[in-house]
């Protein structure tokens, strides 16, 4: 379901641990729904966890057009980062 339509429904962030592929497809796509990024290859319990820290910051939000979250993590601590992709 990666094709540039899919990239572009409505009101469908995008959630994967697969950082390097889907950062291209959605710089390629121009204007899309949203992307959070979970940059690291860990075991499903700790990705769930990274997930929940991603929620945090676009919960009761109306939107993430064109807006990435990155999780990421040092040592115990979660990084969070969001940016505009593509940038303008």
């Amino acid at each position: 379901m990666a094709t540039a339509e899919a990239l572009r429904e409505p009101g469908l962030a995008l959630v994967t641990n697969n950082p390097i592929d889907f950062r291209k497809l959605y710089a390629r796509a121009g204007i899309h729904p949203g992307l959070i990024l979970i940059l690291r290859m860990v075991r499903p319990p700790r990705q769930r966890t990274l997930f929940r820290a991603a929620l945090r910051p676009v919960a009761g939000r109306a939107d993430l057009i064109s807006r990435v979250i990155e999780v990421d993590q040092a040592d115990d601590t979660i990084i969070l980062r969001e940016f505009e992709l593509p940038s303008p």
